[in-house]
């Protein structure tokens, strides 16, 4: 059984192609370890997280280096989005390949599909629908975390600060967009933002869930 410091100790290399990189709500890089073959069995891991190899090649998350942030917190909407639209985008270029492999030609005339190329065709068709099953639950979680967070933020008694925080983590806007439709200066929205989040850690810091 093996340990590893996550972004201090190098990782095997069958471990290091499970991470996954993935971009933050607020333009950072996160990671996540890679679960199984859908994505939503994804684990996020940041750095200092202590991994366990077991024996049969497991990866466990010993410690944790430390709690989740509001800012990942809030983030969590715009994330599970990006992972929703990937599958969408997953899926439509499964169903254009599906759609080649049955309407490929092996002559001048057009013939059935070989035995190989139905295999082929119908493990496509396999994928599609595992890919959809996990998109739908995926999209399921996002409305009630959606919704979760569209409620914390509403009940936070500070109208600017709840504006802010909507704008910027529900609708998925810029800082400088932010400005815009506050109608205040740049500078003063990232002090705002700044302070709205800490008045959110404030409000619910204890109850936030990664």
């Amino acid at each position: 059984m093996s340990c590893y410091t996550f972004g201090k100790d190098p990782l095997p290399g069958w471990v290091s192609a499970r991470v996954l990189p993935y971009r933050c709500a607020d333009g950072r890089t996160g990671y996540e370890l890679w679960r199984g073959k859908i994505s939503r069995e994804n684990e996020r891991i940041f750095p200092g997280d202590r991994l366990e190899i077991t024996r049969d090649n497991a990866i466990l998350i010993k410690e944790r280096a430390r709690e989740v942030t509001v800012k990942e917190y809030l983030g969590q909407i715009g994330h599970l989005a990006n992972c929703i639209e990937r599958k969408e985008m997953q899926i439509a270029e499964l169903k254009q390949r599906a759609l080649s492999i049955k309407s490929m030609d092996y002559s001048r005339d057009r013939v059935r599909v070989s035995a190989e190329s139905g295999a082929r065709y119908a493990a496509v068709l396999e994928e599609i629908d595992e890919i959809e099953r996990a998109a739908a639950a995926q999209a399921a979680e996002y409305e009630i975390l959606r919704s979760r967070i569209i409620d914390e933020i509403a009940d936070l008694g500070w109208p600017a600060g709840s504006q802010l925080l909507h704008l910027r983590y529900v609708r998925g806007m810029g800082l400088d967009e932010v400005a815009e439709e506050m109608h205040y200066s740049a500078v003063y929205i990232r002090k705002l933002h700044g302070r709205a989040l800490q008045a959110f850690a404030e409000a619910y810091g204890e109850n936030l869930e990664g």
